[in-house]
């Protein structure tokens, strides 16, 4: 029989019926294969699940309509949002969630969500360090520093915080000199900002680490042309 989507709704109703209307309609909706009228079934299914392992499956589902062939990213980001802080661990929720605040913003909810990821895969790092007796798993070092990375660009531009970023970059090279992507992006601060005695520093630091005679020739003439 026809099951209209206001049904649903219409109070009173105990809650097992109206939840086996709400199923019902999720159900159809999914089989005409209309993703629009199938995201609005599964929100009036939320409230009414079950379990809330059923909850959760649910707004997975409406993070995945929102995210994709319906798009409404407020609604996406929202959901996704609510699976990350409910399971850490949930590597889908985390990476849409990623994906989502760095196509659509805002740019602080986008550093404080790196900075989660960083410090998790850090930490998981750090356990593994006590577990094996050795230093971090090469893998979680390596993603806790591009995500590190990825947060300074965000406070350079963005969100406007250049000290910040500057700091960032410090820390990191602090923890590995060898690591050049943060060295070149702190040089191309210090250019920009034209703390030229920053800026010779990290080109004499360059030239000492060069690997070459060439590369350190050219660090050497870029050092002597800032104090010119």
């Amino acid at each position: 029989a026809p099951l209209d989507a206001d049904e649903v709704s219409r109070a009173p109703r105990a809650p097992d019926e109206a939840r086996a209307l709400a199923e019902e309609l999720v159900r159809r909706r999914r089989l005409v294969g209309d993703p629009v009228a199938l995201l609005a079934a599964l929100e009036r299914a939320l409230p009414r699940c079950a379990t809330p392992a059923a909850e959760l499956e649910a707004l997975r589902e409406v993070a995945r309509l929102a995210a994709g062939p319906v798009y409404r990213p407020a609604r996406a980001i929202e959901a996704w949002r609510t699976l990350h802080a409910r399971g850490p661990d949930d590597a889908e929720a985390r990476d849409a969630l990623l994906a989502l605040l760095r196509r659509e913003g805002p740019p602080q909810a986008l550093h404080d969500l790196l900075e989660a990821e960083a410090a998790r895969l850090e930490g998981a790092a750090a356990g593994d360090d006590e577990v094996r007796g050795r230093g971090p798993t090469t893998a979680a070092r390596a993603e806790a520093r591009a995500l590190r990375r990825e947060q300074a660009e965000l406070l350079r531009g963005p969100l406007g915080r250049p000290d910040d970023a500057g700091r960032r970059w410090r820390a990191l090279l602090a923890e590995d000199p060898a690591d050049e992507a943060s060295r070149a992006a702190l040089e191309a601060l210090e250019r920009a900002r034209r703390d030229l005695p920053a800026l010779a520093a990290l080109l004499a630091e360059r030239a000492a680490r060069a690997t070459s005679a060439s590369a350190a020739m050219a660090a050497l003439l870029e050092e002597a042309a800032v104090h010119e």
